[in-house]
């Protein structure tokens, strides 16, 4: 099953089961941005498996500053009461919304 598929299935579930997906961008800079501060690095080597924050001293390994960016992008994008007031800036940061909503 290739992505195209996957990701298919995934939308076609969360219509059936009334519940949301949401979709980062391939490009969002998961890996490049600091989890605690958001400061966003120029570059980072695929070598570099350690993630040094310069500017507020984070060091923690690189796929978990990366799993912790993806979960605050997916948990800030709906608040209690449906999509909060930073959705413009959170688009431009990459973030895609898909939403089903009962009717």
């Amino acid at each position: 099953m290739g992505f195209y598929e996957f990701r298919r299935q995934l939308e076609y579930k969360c219509e059936l089961y009334r519940t949301q997906l949401t979709v980062v961008d391939r490009w969002f800079p998961s890996s490049k941005t600091c989890s605690r501060c958001g400061t966003v690095k120029e570059s980072l080597l695929l070598s570099e498996r350690v993630f040094n924050c310069e500017h507020c001293n984070l060091s923690c390994e690189r796929d978990l500053n990366a799993a912790l960016n993806l979960a605050m992008a997916v948990s800030s994008t709906v608040t209690a009461c449906g999509l909060d007031n930073a959705d413009v800036a959170r688009s431009e940061a990459g973030i895609e919304q898909i939403i089903y909503r009962k009717s």
